[in-house]
């Protein structure tokens, strides 16, 4: 095959390799959710209160892990490819510092992701309940 070929990854790995991460912190926290509802130990319980950022710190552990081990996050890795700096001859691997400041942005933008769309999904229900409650009566 071409050397060319080998580096650039298929449309399949692109789109499942930005589906792993998210199916392991939904499985991560369901597990967290179960472990809590079932043993209601006050520490499980704090577990459970903080599980978005327990999620975010365990994702942070395992993504900074692969980064500086392989140049690429969990699910880049998964997938064998690799971070480069854009623009470079020869595609130049990342330093240090931009392996922290890709970590740090990869987990913060899924962590506030996460975060507002647990803050905003009870009140997108509510709206959609009182829309549907109110189309009913006219």
């Amino acid at each position: 095959m071409d050397m060319m070929m080998m580096e650039q990854p298929t449309l399949f790995e692109t789109a499942a390799s930005e589906r792993v991460v998210p199916a392991l912190l939904s499985a991560l926290d369901h597990a967290i959710t179960v472990i809590a509802t079932r043993h209601p130990h006050r520490p499980l319980l704090l577990l459970h209160a903080h599980r978005e950022e327990c999620i975010a710190l365990a994702l942070l552990v395992v993504e900074r892990q692969c980064v500086e081990a392989r140049d690429a996050t969990l699910s880049e890795a998964l997938f064998g490819m690799r971070r480069a700096r854009q623009g470079e001859a020869g595609g130049e691997l990342l330093t240090g510092g931009e392996r922290t400041k890709s970590v740090l942005l990869h987990v913060f933008v899924a962590y506030a992701s996460r975060k507002l769309e647990s803050m905003c999904a009870p009140e997108i229900e509510e709206e959609g309940g009182a829309e549907a409650g109110g189309q009913g009566e006219e």
